[in-house]
């Protein structure tokens, strides 16, 4: 009040019936010369439950062990987690608001990303396996699952995505198939 400042506080209080609220009080001075202060008290916490899920949600999608990445319609990327900058090399700031095809580029044929596009725009899931080309120019072999998300008009809005690093799944089914490979011309050749 001496400093004639404005002053904003979050609160928990009590209501009659017993039931805490989080409330916002935002005070401020009254005419100079005077010791009176306005205080405006709101009841925030429906905000604050909102604003504690959603972190809860990011936090969620950050601590899965896989790359999890939505796009827009156009495939611009609009959400990068954590696990997606471990893998791919590229940090939530550099990628967000750029074109997936520019970041992981695909090594797959047009034809098959034509083909995915056109199941997710028909509200179908979409799973499968593909290479992408990382950061430090690696090909990784991923396992995704994609899923279109609609709004309430029924339009296409983003495409979020889920992708598992195969690589070492795919050198182990190598290394099986070599030793049946070299099994059955050993045993051709002792036959």
């Amino acid at each position: 009040i001496q400093k004639r400042q404005e002053l904003i506080i979050e609160h928990t209080l009590v209501r009659k019936d017993g039931t805490p609220i989080i409330v916002e009080a935002r005070g401020r001075p009254g005419p100079v010369g005077s010791t009176t202060r306005f205080t405006a008290v709101r009841d925030i916490t429906v905000r604050k439950q909102t604003e504690e899920n959603l972190t809860l949600q990011a936090q969620m999608r950050d601590s899965v062990g896989q790359a999890v990445i939505a796009t827009d319609p156009n495939q611009t990327i609009l959400f990068w987690n954590k696990t997606a900058v471990a893998m791919f090399g590229w940090s939530r700031e550099e990628v967000l608001g750029r074109k997936i095809k520019d970041i992981l580029p695909p090594q797959s044929s047009p034809a098959m990303l034509t083909d995915i596009m056109a199941t997710l725009a028909q509200g179908a899931t979409w799973s499968g396996e593909f290479v992408v080309q990382c950061r430090d120019k690696r090909m990784m072999p991923l396992a995704t699952t994609n899923a279109p998300l609609f709004n309430e008009h029924g339009h296409l809005v983003a495409i979020i995505g889920i992708g598992t690093d195969i690589s070492k799944r795919k050198e182990t089914e190598e290394v099986i198939q070599r030793q049946i490979t070299g099994r059955m011309t050993a045993d051709l050749q002792a036959g």
